[in-house]
């Protein structure tokens, strides 16, 4: 049976790189296309150093990219991850046109008018850090008005959480990282600090600089909030090329098993409370 010609075109293309093929192609058209071809294309995103989601020299490169890595391979691609500090994650896919994306994100309304979300391919329990001999109880979040609160610069936290920051109810503190966080809360300059809970147990049982705070800091009982994470993709034919073949490959696992898998094979199974 003779091939239609727009996919002969399509296939014809893959030869001239990612961009070309993805913008003639739609999903089905994509899949068959590489499905065909020798060596598969590769989808370049960047991401930031979050342990155990994601990190350059962690296995697989992080829980989130070994889920991700798996769907895009379903779907005949292959991932090129660039790493850098979270404030230069948004400023280099908007400025470098080469790279389709960045993840993990979670899902803010600001952002889809920038960015294509794919379907959830994980998702991250935000809590807050505390000093274990100075608890700060709290029954609703206006109740932290009097403390200045810990964040990462640039992070999205909870719902509720950044509502009451931007009505300037609640302060808060950035700084770059959440290890930064963590020692400043261990000092006493903090005292909460809003860390994913995973983050929280593998910085304390593996980071060789915050280990020895394990016994000073713990995470308080009460969650903030369970968010998805999502990989984002720049608007334009080729990333909604790639948002259909991802998601297509997302919706044949099972997200929360996979996760569970993939932190399991890099994180403590003890968690610190």
């Amino acid at each position: 049976m003779a091939l239609p010609r727009s996919w002969i075109l399509g296939i014809l293309l893959c030869t001239a790189g990612l961009t070309a093929c993805l913008w003639w192609m739609d999903g089905d058209t994509l899949r068959m296309a590489l499905s065909a071809n020798a060596s598969p294309r590769v989808v370049r995103l960047v991401s930031l150093e979050w342990p155990p989601y994601v990190g350059e020299q962690l296995p697989g490169q992080g829980a989130s990219a070994m889920v991700l890595r798996k769907a895009l391979a379903a779907a005949g691609l292959e991932l090129h991850i660039e790493f850098m500090p979270w404030a230069r994650v948004l400023e280099t896919v908007r400025a470098d046109t080469s790279y389709l994306g960045y993840f993990p994100e979670y899902y803010t309304e600001a952002q889809e008018d920038l960015f294509l979300f794919s379907q959830p391919m994980g998702a991250s329990v935000l809590a807050f850090a505390e000093q274990r001999a100075r608890p700060v109880p709290w029954a609703r979040l206006e109740q932290l008005a009097p403390y200045r609160v810990g964040v990462v610069q640039g992070y999205v936290n909870s719902r509720e959480f950044d509502a009451l920051v931007a009505a300037n109810v609640l302060q808060t503190e950035p700084v770059v990282d959440d290890r930064t966080n963590l020692r400043k809360l261990a000092s006493g300059r903090l005292r909460l600090a809003v860390i994913d809970v995973m983050v929280f147990n593998y910085l304390l049982a593996l980071d060789p600089s915050l280990t020895p705070l394990a016994g000073t800091l713990r995470l308080q009982e009460q969650r903030l909030e369970e968010k998805t994470l999502h990989v984002c993709l720049r608007k334009g034919p080729a990333g909604e090329a790639v948002l259909r073949a991802l998601n297509s490959a997302l919706a044949g696992l099972d997200i929360h098993a996979e996760q569970a898998a993939a932190l399991a094979a890099m994180t403590p199974s003890s968690s610190s409370h």
